[in-house]
């Protein structure tokens, strides 16, 4: 478990400018697809936006590379949780060699909270082994985040993009794409084959 500061988000260029020019600067959550585990009670049923924990061990930062887009939103995590929230366990899967695990974060007296209740594993927000809250000796919180595994949080708010730049708890920087350089539509299905995720 390392602290981060950030929670992060990679997209096109057109997809920021529609949320600045169209959206009164709203990130809004849509539907989840059929990524990560095909079986998953979330898929098509729940709304939110992925966010990334993932830092480098070595430079402490994100990759500097994205398969997801070229622009990348950072927001600062105690902005969207905190103890306000509950936290759920959705999915562990994976794509190749490294393992993923979504966490959803929800408001705790929303609608969607009652749904991830009755579907899924809550989790402490202060002890988990994937995203905690942790409390330091001046009573401030700092987020953790476990490196082992690629934690992907589903925030099931709107995330104002434009306050966030204003108020400087968020920020934009570009990053270099590799791969397809956006989110397949209906989502990549887990690896059929690993005898680790699998069960």
């Amino acid at each position: 478990m390392r602290p981060i500061q950030y929670f992060y988000r990679n997209k096109s260029k057109e997809y920021f400018d529609m949320i600045m020019k169209q959206l009164d600067g709203e990130m809004r959550p849509y539907l989840k697809s059929n990524g990560g585990e095909q079986g998953s009670v979330v898929n098509g049923r729940l709304s939110g936006l992925f966010f990334s924990t993932y830092t480098d061990a070595m430079t402490n930062i994100p990759d500097p590379y994205s398969y997801f887009g070229p622009i990348r939103l950072y927001i600062q995590c105690l902005e969207m949780f905190n103890p306000e929230c509950n936290l759920y366990f959705a999915d562990f899967y994976c794509h190749d060699k490294r393992h993923h695990v979504t966490v959803i974060v929800v408001p705790k007296f929303s609608m969607d909270n009652e749904f991830c209740r009755q579907y899924l594993k809550e989790l402490d927000v202060f002890y988990n082994p994937y995203l905690c809250l942790r409390v330091q000796c001046n009573g401030a919180l700092t987020v953790m985040a476990n490196m082992d595994v690629t934690v992907e949080v589903f925030y099931t708010e709107t995330v104002n993009v434009r306050r966030a730049l204003e108020f400087k708890y968020g920020f934009i920087e570009k990053t270099k794409t590799i791969g397809r350089g956006y989110a397949h539509p209906s989502g990549i299905p887990k690896n059929p084959s690993c005898s680790i995720c699998n069960l």
